[in-house]
């Protein structure tokens, strides 16, 4: 009994000592106004799951960034919630990796007039000849009852490029791959040696070897 209760006392005491890093902490980030101005001060990340309420232990929540961020520049004295409409990006950095957000304004099929188009965050994964983000959204799961699993995360990608700017990568748009990268801007000499078999899913490999191609076509 006396040795569980030390147990136990050990383990509150090491979380009340680390409270910051075991809920949440502040981080050095920067934002982007609709001026293209850049703001550094400092991003606000939790340790809990948006969608659980489970504590993460290594990383951080990021679900929330896709709809808003909680920022405070280096001459405030309080943190403002940034949401899509008010901001044209944001990125932070820490022991997990570098995290940038950009704001696009997104079309969905909806019956309601008001919810066709609207402003969100994606995350950037990948940077070359083109640009792939992704969006993450939630969806209510209708064959469970657990409280857990109410609902399901859903991912969507888009490649962008000054050009052509927004393309979402849509296997129910583009019957093949090929057609993707056409719409996409992507040199029509790359298309033709790409497998139409290729998985939507690997889009984020596929940049990567016509990055490659470009650079050995280009040298």
């Amino acid at each position: 009994m006396n040795k569980h209760f030390w147990s136990l006392l050990f383990i509150l005491t090491g979380l009340l000592g680390t409270t910051e890093n075991c809920f949440g902490k502040n981080v050095p980030g920067f934002i982007v106004t609709n001026n293209s101005d850049t703001i550094f001060g400092t991003v606000q990340v939790s340790k809990f799951d948006q969608l659980t309420g489970r504590l993460i232990l290594d990383g951080y929540e990021t679900q929330s960034f896709y709809s808003r961020v909680v920022f405070k520049s280096s001459n405030q004295k309080q943190f403002l919630n940034y949401y899509p409409e008010n901001i044209s990006g944001f990125g932070f950095s820490d022991k997990y990796g570098n995290y940038f957000f950009k704001s696009f304004k997104i079309k969905h099929k909806s019956i309601f007039e008001n919810g066709r188009e609207r402003y969100e965050f994606l995350c950037l994964i990948y940077k070359g000849t083109f640009e792939l983000y992704e969006s993450l959204y939630f969806v209510e799961n209708m064959y469970v009852n657990q409280r857990f699993e109410k609902y399901i995360t859903n991912t969507d990608y888009y490649l962008y490029s000054d050009i052509k700017g927004l393309v979402k990568v849509d296997n129910a748009q583009y019957k093949k791959i090929t057609d993707l990268l056409r719409e996409a801007g992507l040199d029509n000499r790359f298309i033709e040696v790409v497998p139409e078999n290729i998985r939507f899913e690997n889009i984020k490999s596929l940049l990567k070897i016509y990055d490659s191609w470009i650079f050995l076509n280009n040298n």
